[in-house]
C-alpha cells in the first residue's frame, strides 16, 4: 500500500511517498522539502509536490503536524498556515487522512525503531523496555511527547509542554527569563529551547562587555602560555586531539543537527579538526626559532615572538574543522584565543572550549 506521509513544521513543509506491508517497518520514498513562507497553506505546497512528484499521489496520507490537534481549525504557533480538518481531505483529493501531531508522530517512530538506529549522547545506554519516555526535539519550535510502554503495550501521548514556563535555577538564567519577557512577554521553555531561541541567547550573553572579559581573560592568560615550553605545547595540543578523536561522533552529530551538513561529511571533518591539531602541535617546539638569511653585504635575521591573544571569527559551515585550522597554530605559536564562532552553528565552539578547558586545568593552566 501506497501512501503520502507529510510533517507540516513551522518552516518547512515535507512530504514523501511510503511504501506499507503488514509487519514490516515502512519504506520511504525521497522528502522533498518547500519553505511555508513560499506558499499561502498546506493545500498549495501540496499541490507543488505532486507536481514535482511527476505523477497522481496516493489517495491515503499521514500528516504530522506542529500544532495541537484539536478543534476545527489547526492554527500553528510558529506559521502563518492554517488547517481546516473538516475540509482538508477533500482539499487535497484524499479518500482516507491520519493527522496527529508532530512530535506525537516521533514518538510512534521510536516506539517501532531497532536499538541500534539511535546515537547514544547522555544518561541510560538503553531506552526501558516498561515505563515512561519523553520524546522531544527543538526546530522552529520545541515539540515533545511522552512515550508510554506497559506490560508490552505502547500508548503515546501528545502534548503542548513546550508552552510550560520556564524556570530559571540562578540568577543568570533569571537576567535570561527577564529578557525574553522583556521582548515575547512571557519565557516559555520554547523560547530557550529552539532555533530562534538560541538566537536570543546569544543576543542576551553578547555585547560589548561579553567580549570586554573575554579578552581580558585571554591577556591573563597570555602571561602565563607564553612561558610554556614548545614541547610541553607540543604534548598538550596533542592531548586536545586525542580527546577531540574521542568525542568525533559526538561532534559529528551536533554538527549535522547544527549546520544541516551530511553526517557522513561532519564525521570526516571532526577528524580533521584532531589533525589539524596535530600537526601545528608537532610545529611548536619550532614555533619561536628565527631564521638567519645572510646576503655578500649584510645578515638578515627573523625572530617570532607570540604576539599576544588572537582574534579568531569561524562561519557557519564545518564550522568546527574550521575553528581548529585557526586556533590550533595560535595555540602552538604561543598565543591565546578569543573565539567568535558563527551565531548560526555554534555548538561545537563549546565541545572544543570544553576539551581544551579540561586539557589546561588538568595541566595546571589558565582554562
Amino acid at each position: 500500500m501506497r501512501i503520502v506521509v507529510g510533517d507540516i513544521g513551522g518552516t518547512h513543509a515535507r512530504f514523501a511517498i511510503a511504501e506499507l506491508e503488514r509487519d514490516r517497518r515502512p519504506r520511504i520514498g525521497p522528502m522533498k522539502r518547500y519553505r511555508t513562507r513560499d506558499y499561502p497553506g498546506l493545500a498549495a505546497a501540496w499541490a507543488r509536490f505532486e507536481e514535482d512528484s511527476g505523477e497522481p499521489l496516493p489517495g491515503n496520507a499521514a500528516l504530522a503536524v506542529a500544532a495541537p490537534i484539536e478543534g476545527e481549525i489547526l492554527r500553528f504557533m510558529n506559521s502563518e498556515w492554517r488547517i481546516e480538518r473538516r475540509t482538508l481531505g477533500s482539499d487535497l483529493g484524499l479518500e482516507r487522512l491520519l493527522m496527529l501531531n508532530d512530535f506525537g508522530a516521533v514518538a510512534h517512530a521510536v516506539s517501532i525503531v531497532e536499538p541500534e538506529d539511535f546515537i547514544h549522547l547522555h544518561g541510560p545506554d538503553a531506552l526501558p523496555e516498561d515505563g515512561a519516555i519523553t520524546v522531544l526535539g527543538p526546530g522552529t519550535g520545541l515539540g515533545v511527547a511522552i512515550l508510554l510502554r506497559r506490560g508490552g503495550r505502547v500508548t503515546v501521548i501528545e502534548t503542548e509542554a513546550a508552552h510550560i514556563g520556564f524556570a530559571p535555577l540562578d540568577p543568570e538564567e533569571e537576567e535570561l527569563a527577564d529578557a525574553i519577557v522583556a521582548q515575547h512577554g512571557r519565557a516559555s521553555i520554547e523560547r530557550i529551547v529552539s532555533g530562534p531561541g538560541l538566537i536570543d541567547i546569544y543576543r542576551h550573553l553578547g555585547g560589548a562587555a561579553e567580549i570586554d572579559r573575554a579578552a581580558r581573560a585571554a591577556e591573563e592568560a597570555f602571561k602565563v602560555w607564553r612561558a610554556v615550553p614548545g614541547e610541553k605545547r607540543r604534548a598538550l595540543l596533542h592531548k586536545i586531539a586525542d580527546k577531540i578523536e574521542a568525542r568525533a561522533e559526538e561532534i559529528a552529530l551536533i554538527e549535522s543537527v547544527d549546520s544541516g551538513q551530511a553526517i557522513r561529511y561532519m564525521a570526516k571533518a571532526a577528524l580533521r579538526g584532531a589533525e589539524n591539531f596535530r600537526f601545528y602541535a608537532d610545529k611548536a617546539p619550532e614555533a619561536n626559532d628565527g631564521l638567519s638569511l645572510p646576503t655578500e653585504t649584510h645578515l638578515n635575521y627573523t625572530i617570532r615572538q607570540p604576539i599576544g591573544p588572537v582574534g579568531v571569527i569561524t562561519p557557519w559551515n564545518t564550522p568546527f574543522m574550521l575553528s581548529t585550522w585557526k586556533i590550533a597554530p595560535a595555540l602552538a605559536a604561543g598565543c591565546t584565543i578569543v573565539h567568535k564562532p558563527a551565531e548560526w552553528s555554534p555548538l561545537t565552539a563549546v565541545i572544543l572550549s570544553e576539551i581544551m578547558s579540561e586539557v589546561f586545568e588538568r595541566a595546571g593552566l589558565p582554562k
